[in-house]
């Protein structure tokens, strides 16, 4: 998933120098594809991976230079079998990358700053870059029709492709707001679960009756905990169609009222821990709805709480990396832009 979020919650509250690195196009195979980002600091330190170690050396050698002289674009071909080609030899991938190198500068900052707080309100960003020589020009578009940047940009927009890469000597890509997992349930089992999808780029929250169990020390990579009885809790939550619902409260009523609830709701995955067998007597119908998942998790011979939580995240990264067809932004455009 995106690098970006990790980003922006380092330049929130770091003052360091630093520069932004894209992936922009990628030719053949790479450990990355296009959008791809990571943040260096003079000192050295590193937000975010561009490759597996092939290009990060090179890219932090570079800092000074852009830092001072502006943004710069680099094409590391790793098909090369030639060692002084650009320093790395035989890496395997067998494409070539291009990156934009960018000093992290106040404008830029601010603008981040800004699509920080967009996608933490649940809008999704689409920015597209103008990049000449020792200079880009940015425009970003929100999914709540707010824009900003060089909005004169807005105007060589409209036929910019949706896919992330080059269009002429545009970039364009979008960044998403983390997808939220809605874990009911907080018993020992669904610790590793919360953890793992906290690491894999999952906003976590956690919801259940029984408040000793909704504990940091149990749960330190949740976003929020949730505190009530299912019949409480789901009517104060406002669920998005990007959302993940992981059911495993190990409480057949609790189970039901739940899963009643939400069957009828726009979700993005909703998943029932148990049996079929189980999970039909929870709805009191012979068919289960194709929007419900169960059992949960990739059938991959999983036993004990941390592989049946690696098999369960597996299946939400395989839901979240299929995408869907999204829309430009481009054409919500207001029309007194």
């Amino acid at each position: 998933m995106e690098n970006m979020h990790e980003i922006l919650d380092y330049i929130e509250t770091s003052k360091d120098r630093s520069m932004l690195a894209t992936v922009i196009h990628v030719e053949g195979s790479a450990y990355r594809k296009e959008g791809a980002s990571m943040l260096v600091t003079a000192d050295g330190n590193q937000v975010g991976v561009m490759s597996a170690g092939c290009l990060e050396e090179d890219i932090m050698a570079r800092f000074e230079h852009v830092w001072h002289h502006g943004a710069d674009v680099y094409e590391y071909d790793m098909r090369s079998d030639d060692p002084f080609s650009w320093g790395v030899n035989n890496s395997g991938c067998n494409g070539v990358v291009t990156v934009l190198l960018e000093p992290l500068t106040e404008k830029l900052q601010s603008e981040l700053l800004h699509v920080k707080a967009e996608l933490m309100n649940g809008h999704a960003i689409q920015v597209m870059k103008l990049i000449q020589k020792d200079d880009v020009q940015t425009v970003y578009q929100s999914t709540s029709n707010d824009h900003f940047g060089e909005l004169s940009l807005l105007k060589q927009a409209v036929d910019v492709p949706i896919r992330s890469g080059m269009w002429q000597e545009m970039f364009v890509h979008r960044y998403e707001p983390k997808p939220r997992l809605f874990l009911f349930g907080a018993n020992v089992d669904a610790r590793p679960v919360a953890s793992f999808a906290a690491a894999s780029g999952f906003d976590v929250i956690v919801t259940d009756w029984r408040s000793g169990l909704c504990q940091d020390h149990y749960f330190p990579h949740a976003t929020k905990f949730i505190i009530g009885f299912p019949k409480e809790t789901i009517p104060t939550i406002s669920f998005r169609p990007t959302d993940y619902v992981v059911v495993m409260t190990h409480h057949f009523h609790y189970d039901r009222d739940i899963v009643i609830s939400l069957q009828d709701l726009s979700l993005r995955y909703l998943g029932v821990l148990g049996s079929k067998k189980r999970t039909r007597r929870l709805l009191g119908t012979s068919v289960i709805p194709p929007t419900i998942t169960t059992p949960l998790g990739l059938s991959i011979g999983a036993e004990g709480p941390e592989q049946i939580a690696i098999s369960v995240v597996a299946q939400l990264i395989e839901e979240e990396q299929k995408g869907d067809d999204r829309r430009s932004l481009w054409d919500t455009q207001s029309a007194s832009i």
